[in-house]
């Protein structure tokens, strides 16, 4: 499947680098009891997300489901074990927190193989594309 994928997406315009950015801080599925810490993404957000949807149908194409959720660019900065509420004080300073780092230009995708493990995921990479 990642051979069929693959080739799809080769035959594909990608649409060139995308100039990126992070913007904010926030949790999965919430904030005050986060399983995931993120930081959003701002910048070519319409270029970012052709590119999601374009990878998305090559998918589909060769019968992976497409994704039931919508499209949420972000970073994952760390992930929890526990369900418990954060502390209040650490949720206030999380809010406030204001990552700011220089954009980038994005100008390569890979595919990734993950692999959920008990020590944590273990990312192979498999394929790259040229945007």
């Amino acid at each position: 499947m990642v051979e069929a994928i693959a080739k799809l997406l080769e035959k594909e315009n990608l649409g060139g680098a995308i100039e990126l950015s992070v913007a904010g801080v926030g949790g999965f599925p919430r904030l005050g009891a986060p399983r995931v810490i993120w930081t959003g993404i701002g910048g070519e957000i319409g270029k970012l997300q052709k590119l999601q949807q374009k990878t998305e149908e090559c998918a589909f194409r060769c019968g992976v489901a497409k994704e039931r959720r919508k499209f949420s660019p972000h970073i994952t900065l760390g992930r929890r074990n526990e369900q418990s509420p954060l502390p209040e004080e650490s949720v206030r300073i999380i809010e406030k927190d204001k990552i700011e780092l220089p954009a980038w230009s994005v100008k390569e995708i890979i595919m990734m193989k993950s692999e959920l493990t008990h020590r944590g995921p273990i990312y192979t990479p498999l394929k790259y594309f040229a945007l």
